[in-house]
Parts: structure tokens; C-alpha cells; sequence
């Protein structure tokens, strides 16, 4: 419950804020895509979901291991981990970062060829 308390007070009270710029930097570890997410904006987000993109051009949500409306501080930095398998037989292009006002930083560092 204080969770959804937190997520709605978030919703109503920053709207207005600058969130961002969301560094990512992407490391292959083993089995797994690593994702190092820094919040180098001027105030908290929230994490939503990580975004990919197939090789037909159609949208999933790859499974990760960070809580949804996981707080991110100012200058905080979290790490997300992503299947590798899971993106290599989607034969995934691309990769976005979403909050939870929707706002998305794509994923510059990924490399579709780790996915093949």
C-alpha cells in the first residue's frame, strides 16, 4: 500500500519536473545483458519497464530483474539484468529505458549483434 501511496503522490507532484538525462551503460556478463542506469537529472524517477524492439520492428518487454516503480535519486545508479537468451531468440534491435510518466531513454551502447 505505500508503494501505490508513493507511485500516486510521484504522479500528481512532479509531473512538472525535469526528469533526466538517464545515462545507460551496457555490459554482456555470462548470461545476462547488463544494464547500469544513472540518473543524471535533477530529480528522483521511477522505473517502469525496459522496452525492445524485435527484428520485425514489433514491441516486447523483456523480463528483468528491477522492481517496477523502483526509485532512482538524483545521481543514484541501479543495475537491471536482462536474459540474453531471451533477447538473442527475439533476435532483438533495439532497447529502451521507460519511467513511469512514459517518458523513454533509448539505450545507445546497445549492440544488436550480441543478440544474433
Amino acid at each position: 500500500m505505500e508503494n501505490f501511496l508513493g507511485f500516486i503522490w510521484d504522479l500528481i507532484f512532479t509531473r512538472g519536473r525535469v526528469r533526466g538525462p538517464l545515462e545507460v551503460v551496457v555490459q554482456v556478463d555470462g548470461e545476462h545483458l547488463v544494464l547500469l542506469l544513472n540518473n543524471c537529472g535533477k530529480s528522483t524517477l521511477a522505473f517502469a519497464a525496459i522496452k525492445a524492439t524485435d527484428a520485425s520492428g514489433k514491441d516486447f518487454y523483456p523480463v528483468c530483474d528491477l522492481e517496477v516503480s523502483a526509485k532512482l535519486k538524483r545521481n543514484e545508479e541501479v543495475v537491471c539484468r536482462l536474459d540474453l537468451q531471451e533477447l538473442q531468440s527475439s533476435k532483438c534491435q533495439s532497447l529502451m529505458v521507460l519511467d513511469t510518466t512514459g517518458k523513454k531513454w533509448k539505450v545507445p551502447a546497445f549492440d544488436p549483434a550480441c543478440c544474433l
